[in-house]
């Protein structure tokens, strides 16, 4: 679900172009990524979510994060 939001902010930013949508897409996949890295420490109380985490490496872009 976090990679649809950001391929949906990169084509709003990609239809409209300007160094304040950049920005402000940045400050949104920063942001993003605090709220999935907070998560996960929740997340991680539960034994059956730290099984999941073993399978599966990336959170976001697979191969990168």
């Amino acid at each position: 679900i976090y990679l649809g939001y950001t391929l949906i902010w990169l084509g709003f930013l990609l239809a409209s172009f300007s160094l304040y949508n950049l920005w402000l897409l940045s400050a949104l996949v920063f942001f993003q990524t605090l709220r999935i890295l907070e998560e996960e420490k929740l997340l991680k109380k539960d034994a059956q979510y730290v099984a999941y985490m073993a399978q599966t490496r990336f959170r976001l872009i697979p191969g990168i994060f």
